[in-house]
């Protein structure tokens, strides 16, 4: 459990480290006003090829609106993400992303949409390519802090002492050092099972 622990969290320091410029920052703010994030938004196409910020499910436009964009994607549109526009001052815009799904089986598909949007909208609006590696690397990272508990909850108490009066356990020797191992001349090895000892 403790080198779970331990390989998750390294997993996360070395994704936030690689990430922290771009993916780190849910809000980030852009050198344009909020008409022109808009009309960029508006108009940006979201890979489905497998790389996209839903794997290869689509993501579909659902709502236009001055100050905030929405898509829907994933199996039967099981992920929402909504893109406000926050003016700041008068030529800034800040994005403020959030995604949600009803579903609660849904929760590592959603971690990887938010994040897969985060980086699709800063790609877009810096004239950049999309950054698919950086998107599965903090996704994988989140995914295996995610699974860290339910892994932990999982696993089996520690057992008991063996009681004196229980038959001995096979041997976890290889065979050539077994003291049960008995082997046949020309044949297939044959194990004795009368306890050693």
């Amino acid at each position: 459990m403790k080198i779970l622990v331990l390989s998750g969290g390294i997993a996360l320091l070395v994704a936030a480290a690689y990430l922290a410029p771009g993916l780190s920052r849910a809000n980030d703010v852009y050198a344009m006003p909020v008409d022109q994030v808009h009309q960029i938004l508006a108009a940006m196409r979201i890979p489905t090829d497998g790389d996209g910020p839903l794997g290869a499910y689509p993501a579909i436009k659902t709502d236009d609106e001055p100050d905030a964009i929405s898509w829907a994607g994933g199996p039967r549109g099981v992920i929402a993400c909504t893109a406000k526009l926050l003016p700041v001052g008068a030529s800034e815009t800040r994005v403020d992303l959030g995604c949600t799904t009803e579903r609660p089986d849904s929760a590592a598909m959603l971690a990887r949409a938010r994040i897969g949007m985060t980086e699709q909208i800063d790609a877009t609006l810096r004239g950049r390519p999309y950054n698919s590696e950086a998107v599965a690397l903090a996704a994988g990272a989140v995914a295996a802090i995610a699974l860290a508990p339910a892994r932990a909850a999982a696993e089996p108490e520690p057992t008991q002492f063996t009681d004196p009066s229980a038959p001995p356990l096979p041997s976890t020797l290889p065979l050539a050092e077994d003291p049960a191992y008995i082997p046949q001349g020309g044949g297939a090895p044959v194990v004795n099972t009368t306890p050693v000892g």
